[in-house]
């Protein structure tokens, strides 16, 4: 069986000049913030990237050769690989 995850909800009241406060309960220093139809505000942690950073990490091609994955193998952003076959 899979854990079961509760959720813990917070008034949150925003103030006159539309600010909201998460001091409190944010866990993260930075989050995406998207409107669902129904006016709910979702906030997922984030964090920023450089255009070259997307860029690269968008080339599947790269991402797959060796000589890229050996260098990055550190970084947190990479897939990790478990297995790749050299031709």
């Amino acid at each position: 069986m899979g854990k079961v995850r509760t959720m813990t909800s917070h008034f949150v009241k925003i103030q006159a000049d539309k600010r909201v406060g998460l001091a409190r309960i944010a866990k993260h220093d930075a989050y995406l913030v998207h409107e669902e139809p129904d006016g709910t505000l979702v906030y997922e942690p984030a964090s920023a990237i450089t255009e070259t950073e997307r860029k690269l990490l968008q080339d599947t091609e790269l991402m797959t050769q060796s000589h890229f994955l050996q260098r990055g193998q550190n970084s947190s952003l990479l897939p990790r690989v478990t297995h790749l076959e050299v031709a």
